[in-house]
């Protein structure tokens, strides 16, 4: 046998008894700080993850400022969530976040009809904090996600306090950039070549 307590009683009970009230207080209290600890910890080690992978994100551990540096790095990061089967990004638009996967698993699109599986550790989109580049594939929920994203703008506001981060974003800015001007040139030198190849036949024209 089961007996349910709803909320409007459990409430009503709370007024009446002011005792019982101040120690669901302190009880809720207690477990919002545990939860906000757990996940500020959690995004450190996130912050620490990409801070060694992602080029432009890395900074030495024995700098004076590293350990500021994952701080402010890892109180950039935003919680999103994704139902399964739910678009993150499409192929082709501007990008402006980079996202890391914190559970649950990411399809990645590929033309042709080809896909990959990004599951929890993994992250994408890191160009986007550095160029305003076209995204290259369609990325999208597989199961309920929750994702870290770092967006541009917060990227851009922490590495102004960090200068050698700005010297590299504007390395890598430059790079990305030459990368996405070359296959630009190189797609349009196929379409040229893919014209001069096709032949058109006319009817005959009867004299």
């Amino acid at each position: 046998m089961l007996y349910k307590l709803t909320r409007s009683a459990f409430l009503s009970i709370l007024d009446e008894f002011q005792d019982v009230r101040r120690k669901v207080d302190v009880i809720y209290k207690e477990r919002m700080e545990k939860v906000a600890k757990e996940e500020a910890a959690i995004k450190l080690g996130v912050a620490q993850q990409l801070s060694q992978k992602v080029l432009f994100l890395n900074r030495k551990n024995e700098d004076i400022r590293y350990d500021e540096y994952l701080k402010r790095l890892s109180d950039t990061l935003i919680p999103v969530f994704f139902s399964p089967g739910e678009v993150i990004f499409e192929e082709g638009t501007i990008g402006r976040d980079m996202f890391f996967v914190k559970t649950g698993s990411v399809e990645v699109i590929i033309p042709g009809g080809k896909s990959m599986i990004l599951n929890e550790g993994s992250f994408f989109g890191e160009a986007a904090l550095v160029a305003n580049l076209p995204r290259k594939h369609t990325k999208k929920a597989v199961t309920a996600c929750t994702l870290y994203r770092l967006s541009r703008n917060a990227f851009m506001e922490l590495i102004s306090d960090f200068e050698d981060k700005n010297e590299k974003v504007v390395e890598l800015y430059n790079e990305e950039r030459e990368k996405m001007e070359n296959e630009i040139e190189e797609f349009e030198q196929h379409m040229l070549i893919e014209r001069k190849t096709v032949q058109i036949n006319l009817p005959a024209v009867d004299e």
